[in-house]
């Protein structure tokens, strides 16, 4: 099964073949060098020296092969790029790989189109054009901030791809004439094979030392140098056959045919070739091609002329081209991978091997010249070419992981050597046409050459999964078989089996599915990980069936044996020991304890003693100060009822100021009878004189009086006023006239300053201001009784802050009603059921309460304190005995304890004997066990070696087995390519012809010539 790195590296044509960069670097400062040459040499006119405008067609010529080299450089180069991509956009492969579809896609389906335009408006002007948009494109997706910017920018390199690919030989014949046309199509033919063969070599290294986004810089010099060339050193060129109206519908549905099928070919795998979407597609390409045909038939000016196909050589070169195509994916793809993702080789390395097939056509396309040219045509070249194509396939169909370098490099030489012989079939193709057609020639050739590669890596990598899938079965069947087979432990073999299974369902295995040597590896690390552990993890193992360690095997077996029983006896002594000395620790331990009890016992007594006098110390002093308390509790009991008596007295005169006088005593009495008890109504009765209840009710009576008469008089003063004002027809004149004098009286009094005149203002000027007060009031229009008068003049009292004297007479009234409020409420207080006057009676029937328990509770707080006396007295003569008896108590159980310690020590001397007899036991039983350990992991190293052993021989027999498999598969493909090549190898016999040239051509060569 491949992985996402080999499904990428089948998308696109794909090569190994360093670029010869001393030798491209010297043309390049040879052309530099002579620029000026060049430049004068485009001015010069017909009857210039044939030398000089020899050297400007040479230059010319170099740059058109200087583009096609990087044209077909980058048809390869960007494979191995994309790793590099992919880690830096963050991107999936299956999105990066149209880096190179795209490329593929575009050169395919615009390159005949592209060259019938070139024929028609001019190949310098469309080449210039082709060297401008490659150019930019190569610059642009070098400085691409993202992967769709870059697949865009690959599209717009594909149409200067198109564009420069099918000229080179159209325009090397129009500056060189039909004579040289051999060597122009070698010179094309090897420049399109390094490039194509070159490009992994160079890309790793630009990659290695410069970055992925230099393989894209790198073609811009070139390019420059190129349009430079070509301005200066390249005259226009034409089919002047050709219409110069575009068949814009032929064009079209050639393209449609080209892309589905180019499409088809490099997606079907990735779809599935019997998906719907590719076979649709496969469909659509025929349905195009069809509907191509028909249109190219019947418009008057058809793109492509199918005359082209009469002539045979130019059939038969098309299809031995296509061939070619066909063959290359051998090499550049098939054993690339092969290198690469079986046997582990780096890019550079594999390059190493594969571009001596570069190095071998760059020697084989002269050499096909000078055989074709000393024979008279490249029938010959051409067959022999493509039957060592098929040879070459052959040849490595036997390589293996064993295969030496040398015998690699062989085959390359051997299919290299056939490439370049067979790439006569570019000059063939155009040999026998007129010249004005070369240019559709070439995009012809050159489009099938693209579609064969295509259909090569369809065909071939389809071929490839298959095969390594049918070899992955047979390596898991082999490897389970031999596994299962073997004397490994069970566990070992499910270990083994299963890891076997995954590595190779997975495709991690570091076989053709594996993603490459550090996958491999790491597969490998792992499995070594899982068996070895697997093989530590082994609580016993089978007999080894090697001898030498079977033999020791079964020694060591014995030697444990014994030594188990060893450890067995001395476990025994030792344990029959550990209870002897187990019985007298108990009784030393128990011995201990109670000597410790007897000790806590004596200390308990002592104790004990000590309280027992403190107690009667105790009891002695409680007694002396229960005689004194009999003593003093007489004299202290008669003071307490005195002072209770002296109360109760006190609390029932305060009772009686709650009642009224003697003027009112019957009422008092009945009032106080209500709230307090029969000894309180008896002092309550009795009062006489004025009491504080007399003068709180006197005061509220006063108080309401008080408030009576002062609203009468304010209401007198007030129906006065305003009856003395209103009835007086010349208020309004006195009104003017006080006030008159009162603002006059102000006027004086602010400028003077003597006291008698000071005094004076002091007395008239309030009596004025009320005058003025009260004439405005009852002036007024708006009062009209007394009511509103008042209103009105108390208006004029809070508005002017100063007060007169009806509205002085209001809050006189007002004060004088809160004051007969505040007495009422007073005088509630001193009720019967005022609140203060029940507290007073509360406490008077609580000291009466007291007064009377005095007594009786003196006479028994005196007996009781008698008893305490005497029965202290009787504690103090028993605790004397009781001390007696402690005493003796503390002396037997210090004897006891001194008893108890003296066998304690002795218990202790037994029990320390017991346990150097056990732990002697103990050490020989653990001698005699580590003995029996040692024999026992001896027993079970031998037998982990012998599974080692076992398991290395079971992985050499499957790698032998996974290296044959996987040679087998990649060797099947290999034969299948070189019986497919032998089988067509037959073409090459059409692909020439000796006869001799036609006018026309002759004609077309001699002005070509005199250019």
């Amino acid at each position: 099964m491949m992985t996402n790195k080999n499904s990428a590296e089948s998308r696109s044509i794909v090569d190994t073949m360093p670029l010869n960069t001393t030798a491209l670097g010297a043309t390049a400062s040879k052309t530099t060098s002579i620029s000026a040459e060049c430049h004068t040499a485009n001015e010069e006119t017909g009857a210039a020296s044939s030398t000089g405008g020899r050297m400007r067609r040479v230059f010319g010529f170099i740059a058109i092969c200087l583009a096609m080299f990087v044209v077909m450089l980058d048809t390869t180069i960007t494979n191995i790029a994309l790793p590099d991509i992919m880690d830096s956009f963050r991107s999936t492969l299956n999105d990066a790989s149209w880096i190179s579809t795209v490329y593929v896609l575009g050169v395919s389906v615009l390159i005949i189109p592209m060259a019938r335009i070139a024929d028609q408006f001019g190949r310098k002007k469309v080449l210039t054009v082709g060297f401008v948009l490659f150019g930019a494109g190569s610059a642009l997706c070098g400085a691409a901030g993202s992967l769709p910017f870059l697949i865009a920018m690959r599209a717009l390199q594909s149409i200067g791809g198109a564009i420069v690919l099918p000229l080179a030989v159209p325009m090397g014949l129009a500056m060189f004439g039909m004579k040289r046309m051999q060597a122009i199509s070698g010179v094309v033919g090897a420049t399109t094979a390094v490039a194509a063969a070159g490009g992994p070599a160079i890309g790793g290294l630009l990659i290695q030392w410069f970055g992925w986004r230099s393989i894209f810089y790198v073609n811009v010099p070139f390019v420059l140098l190129a349009v430079v060339l070509c301005i200066l050193c390249v005259d226009e060129s034409y089919d002047d056959t050709a219409s110069k109206r575009v068949d814009v519908l032929g064009m079209a549905f050639l393209a449609a045919t080209l892309f589905l099928l180019t499409f088809a070919l490099l997606k079907g795998k990735d779809y599935g070739w019997g998906s719907a979407t590719i076979i649709t597609m496969f469909a659509g390409s025929a349905i195009c091609l069809a509907a191509f045909i028909v249109t190219e038939l019947h418009v008057s000016a058809p793109m492509m002329e199918f005359s082209l196909f009469r002539e045979l050589t130019f059939t038969a070169s098309t299809i031995s081209y296509f061939i070619g195509g066909f063959a290359i994916v051998c090499p550049a793809l098939i054993l690339n991978f092969f290198l690469q993702n079986v046997l582990g080789y780096t890019v550079l390395h594999a390059a190493l091997i594969t571009m001596w097939m570069s190095a071998t056509v760059v020697i084989a396309m002269p050499l096909g010249n000078v055989v074709a040219s000393k024979v008279g045509d490249a029938r010959a070249v051409n067959l022999l070419g493509l039957l060592l194509l098929s040879l070459g396939c052959f040849l490595m169909a036997r390589i293996g992981v064993d295969t030496s370098k040398t015998v690699m490099i062989a085959d390359m030489v051997v299919f290299g050597f056939g490439l370049g012989l067979s790439a006569q079939s570019i000059i063939t193709a155009v040999k026998h046409l007129p010249i004005e057609k070369s240019g559709m020639a070439s995009g012809i050739v050159n489009s099938m050459r693209q579609i064969g590669t295509c259909l090569g890596i369809a065909i071939l990598v389809t071929l490839l999964d298959a095969n390594i899938t049918t070899a992955h079965s047979a390596i898991e069947s082999t490897a389970l078989q031999t596994v299962s087979q073997s004397s490994l432990a069970p566990s070992v073999k499910s270990v083994a089996s299963k890891d076997i299974r995954t590595l190779l369902v997975d495709g991690t295995d570091s076989g053709a599915g594996s993603g490459g040597g550090a996958s491999a590896t790491s597969s490998t690390d792992k499995l070594k990980r899982d068996l070895t552990g697997s093989i530590n993890a082994l609580q016993s193992t089978p007999t080894p069936e090697d001898a030498p360690l079977r033999t020791l095997y079964h020694g060591s077996q014995a030697l444990g044996s014994s030594a188990s029983k060893l450890a067995g006896g001395q476990d025994k002594l030792a344990a029959g020991s550990s209870t002897l000395a187990n019985g007298i620790s108990g009784l030393a331990t128990g011995s201990v304890t109670l000597s410790g009890k007897l000790n806590q016992a004596a200390d308990g007594s002592a104790k004990l003693s000590s309280g027992i006098d403190a107690y009667t110390a105790g009891v002695a002093s409680a007694a002396l100060g229960a005689a004194t308390l009999n003593a003093k509790s007489g004299e202290a009991l008669n003071s307490l009822a005195s002072g209770a008596s002296t109360l109760d007295a006190g609390a029932q005169q305060l009772l009686a100021q709650m009642s009224a006088g003697s003027a009112t005593n019957g009422a008092a009495g009945s009032s106080a009878t209500s709230g307090a008890s029969n000894g309180s109504n008896a002092i309550a009765g009795s009062a006489s004189g004025t009491t504080i209840r007399d003068g709180a009710d006197a005061l509220a009576s006063g108080a309401s009086q008080l408030s009576q008469r002062m609203a009468e008089y304010t209401n007198a003063s007030v129906a006065m006023y305003y009856t003395m004002i209103s009835a007086n027809p010349n208020s309004a004149q006195l009104l003017k006239a006080y006030t008159a004098q009162l603002t006059a009286l102000q006027t004086s009094c602010t400028k003077t300053a003597t006291k008698a005149v000071a005094s004076n203002c002091e007395q008239q000027i309030p009596m004025l201001s009320n005058l003025v007060a009260l004439y405005t009031a009852g002036t007024s229009s708006g009062v009209t009784n007394e009511s509103d008068f008042v209103k009105a003049l108390q208006s004029q009292a809070s508005a002017s802050g100063q007060g007169n004297i009806v509205a002085a007479g209001s809050s006189i009234t007002a004060a004088t009603a809160e004051l007969s409020k505040g007495a009422d409420s007073l005088s509630s207080q001193f009720q019967p059921d005022g609140k203060f006057s029940q507290g007073i009676a509360a406490l008077a029937q609580g000291a009466q309460t007291l007064d009377a328990g005095a007594a009786q509770a003196r006479d028994q707080l005196h007996g009781g304190i008698g008893q305490l006396s005497n029965g202290l007295d009787r504690l103090n003569q028993s605790g004397s005995a009781l001390q007696s008896a402690s005493s003796s108590l503390s002396a037997g159980l210090t004897t006891l304890a001194q008893g108890s310690s003296t066998l304690g020590a002795g218990l202790a001397s037994a029990q320390q004997g017991s346990s150097s007899l056990a732990e002697g036991s103990k050490t020989a039983a653990r001698g005699g066990q580590a003995l029996a350990e040692g024999t026992g992991k001896l027993t079970s190293g031998i037998g982990k070696v012998d599974q080692g052993k076992t398991l290395s021989a079971v992985f050499d027999s499957i790698s032998d087995t996974k290296n044959n498999e996987i040679s087998h598969a990649f060797g099947k493909v290999f034969t299948v390519a070189g019986i497919v090549l032998g089988l067509t190898s037959i073409i090459g016999i059409f692909t020439d012809r000796k006869a001799a040239e036609s006018p026309e051509s002759a004609g077309a060569a001699s002005a070509s010539t005199s250019n």
